[in-house]
């Protein structure tokens, strides 16, 4: 599971009870040896709007297989959705139905909600890219309606380009394939609505062509997600995402086997001891580049699933993740929710995402229980959940203030408090406004942050009002400043470090401004290492900062902001040791709390040697449910929680792909 994944457990289930591993959702009959799972499992579409459903047989070992042409689709409710063979999906008039797939003897069922809503803008992202020639580049577009809220509707939209001669849209809507170097107008028209971006195509060859990880060891049945990328010959280097672009391929198919199948590209299962070279192949403008990278598969043995979190009670309509730990013969832990098969017991109280990237992504749809099973090999582990429908009292919006410069974004999330007590993270729920909107306008894929316009011309500083609401509910009001300040400092954050063998973990970077104010840049900074046979440092989007540890010595890591004239850097020195993580220990002191109180978290990372590690720098801390506890943003309080609503909380901390849990009660 990928870090962003592991970092939104805002868990939407209540789950009363422990774990057994003599439940196995798999039995010995071939018959139910494997399941249908329809994607996705629930969404919520407007009238006269599509989706494209997807349809896979999941084995219990694991594997899949895209079944969604071969299955027979249907909809119960004809007046409301028509859906097609292929598993299109038009929606024709406002209620709820159920999707349903049928593959063999098997069957799988969806929930979709048709709502009437009245759109008030149509836009395009991202509004200027570029790429190299003989790639493709994804463009989306998206509608706003009346409430606040928003709908992907890149598939319902007509896509163009100004010169088909230098790129054009031959396939999947959205995704522009480029010809020829040059620059092009993308036109999207959607209804009566229309919106234009850019596209500026350079011909050459990348300058790096990356495979994330670059080296690996992973346990026998377990898989490793990985990503290309490439750097493109510009000023600020442009890195771009190409895993889906790229064919992979393994040197002994014995031993790993990767996927090249849609929304899995990427994602190898370790299945015999030995080493692998794993491939990537980019062609590109009758030219070819090929990335490699090392999977080690080694020979222990999963002994036991440990399914998380527990005990915690959310509301009907949310969603959250659950994450599976894989407990093996060596002792070593490790994190194997996107390796394992999901299941709920009861589909009419929760689904779950059985496997792929939102492995473990569950949905509360009605109240009741229902057994929630992470399974692999005829190794199981089951939680209880269950789910409520309390009424919606008041919604709390966080940061109350808040402060950037002009050009930059800024989080903010939403928390629900309910009639029976209960708190809840609802920030993707939620109809997120701005008051100031030639300011700042909502993100319209990261439900709550807000980016502010960086060709504002207004007098600085500034203002916008952020809100919320659900369900008729209104939230507080929240106070953005946008200002002038400039940038003094660039820092990497931690300092100089030791890091364990065969760890990642994250770095960041931290840009200070002129107003005292610090902003998170690790995505914007370039990133390197001296010694890439010690330790490798990734570029890939989503996985900016992110340092691999490959063997002991010392390497240099260096982050580089480049900003029109602007050029900052800063170094640390990474020393990696002979030892590697065999299991965390995680804790949260003081556990009891009272609103308003602050509790300290840490990571005691223990070590194959007998020795410690403190891994709470490079730990991530998350909250579950959301709404009781918050944690700091900035490097210096990130591992701090403000006890903000009463309720019991469940802090998961992840180091690398160890990871652990610590409770606090908040009165």
């Amino acid at each position: 599971m990928s870090p962003l994944m592991k970092l939104i457990l805002f868990v939407a289930f209540s789950v009363l009870m422990g774990c057994t591993d003599d439940n196995p959702i798999f039995a010995s009959s071939s018959n139910i040896n494997r399941q249908l799972t329809i994607v996705p499992l629930q969404t919520t579409l407007n009238k006269g709007t599509s989706q494209v459903y997807q349809a896979y047989v999941v084995s219990s070992d694991g594997s899949q297989l895209n079944v969604t042409r071969d299955s027979v689709w249907s909809v119960d409710q004809t007046a409301l959705a028509a859906i097609s063979q292929s598993g299109l999906l038009e929606t024709l008039e406002a209620g709820e139905l159920t999707v349903s797939a049928q593959y063999q003897e098997l069957v799988a069922t969806a929930n979709l909600i048709v709502t009437d809503k009245v759109i008030t803008s149509f836009s395009v992202l991202p509004q200027e890219v570029i790429t190299l020639a003989g790639l493709e580049r994804q463009f989306l577009s998206f509608v706003e309606f009346d409430d606040g809220s928003n709908q992907d509707v890149t598939v319902d939209t007509q896509w163009t380009s100004s010169d088909p001669d230098i790129a054009n849209f031959p396939g999947r809507p959205g995704n522009a394939r480029a010809i020829l170097a040059g620059l092009v107008t993308i036109s999207a028209e959607f209804n009566s609505f229309s919106d234009t971006a850019s596209l500026e195509v350079i011909s050459g060859e990348p300058t790096e062509f990356l495979i994330t990880p670059p080296v690996s060891y992973v346990p026998i049945g377990v898989n490793e997600n990985y990503s290309a990328s490439i750097a493109l010959a510009t000023t600020p280097v442009e890195y771009l995402d190409v895993t889906e672009q790229v064919v992979w391929s393994v040197d002994e198919p014995k031993l790993a086997f990767i996927s090249n199948d849609i929304g899995l590209k990427g994602q190898a299962t370790a299945k015999s001891e030995g080493v692998v070279i794993v491939s990537a192949n980019l062609s590109f403008a009758g030219q070819s580049a090929v990335a490699n990278a090392e999977l080690n598969v080694i020979p222990i043995q999963l002994e036991s699933i440990e399914v998380n979190p527990e005990n915690i009670t959310v509301v009907r309509g949310t969603d959250g993740q659950y994450v599976a730990t894989g407990i093996f013969n060596d002792q070593q832990s490790r994190d194997i929710t996107d390796t394992v098969v999901w299941s709920s017991s009861n589909d009419t109280v929760a689904k779950i995402e059985t496997f792929g990237a939102n492995s473990g992504r569950a949905v509360a749809i009605n109240p009741g229980k229902t057994d929630i099973t992470a399974a692999l090999n005829g190794l199981s582990d089951t939680v209880t959940g269950t789910v409520v429908a309390p009424e919606l009292n008041t919604l709390r919006v966080y940061p109350q203030n808040a402060s950037i410069p002009l050009g930059e974004s800024q989080p903010f999330s939403a928390f629900a408090d309910y009639s029976d007590g209960t708190s809840q993270d609802v920030s993707n729920r939620v109809a997120w406004t701005s008051s100031n909107t030639t300011l700042a306008t909502l993100n319209l894929r990261i439900p709550g942050r807000v980016d502010s316009d960086p060709t504002f011309a207004g007098l600085l500083p500034d203002t916008t009002d952020i809100s919320a609401s659900l369900g008729g509910v209104d939230s507080n009001i929240a106070v953005l400043t946008v200002t002038n300040a400039t940038p003094t400092a660039l820092r990497i954050v931690p300092g100089d470090s030791d890091l364990p063998l065969r760890v990642d973990a994250n770095y960041e970077a931290m840009l200070d401004y002129s107003n005292q104010t610090t902003l998170n840049v690790t995505d914007q900074v370039v990133w390197s290492s001296s010694n890439q046979e010690i330790a490798s440092i990734s570029n890939s989007p989503s996985n900016e900062g992110r340092v691999h540890t490959v063997k002991t010595g010392t390497t240099v890591i260096t982050a580089k902001y480049i900003d029109g004239t602007l050029d900052l850097s800063d170094f640390v020195n990474l020393d990696v040791t002979s030892d590697y993580v065999t299991f965390i220990t995680p804790s949260c002191e003081p556990s009891d709390l009272l609103v308003g109180d602050f509790a300290t978290c840490s990571c005691t990372a223990n070590l194959s040697g007998g020795g410690k590690f403190d891994c709470t720098p490079f730990a991530n801390f998350t909250p579950t449910p959301g709404g009781l506890a918050l944690f700091g943003s900035d490097s210096s309080d990130r591992n701090i929680a403000e006890a903000i609503a009463a309720g019991n909380v469940n802090v998961y901390i992840e180091f690398s792909n160890s990871s652990g849990n610590a409770s606090l009660r908040i009165e």
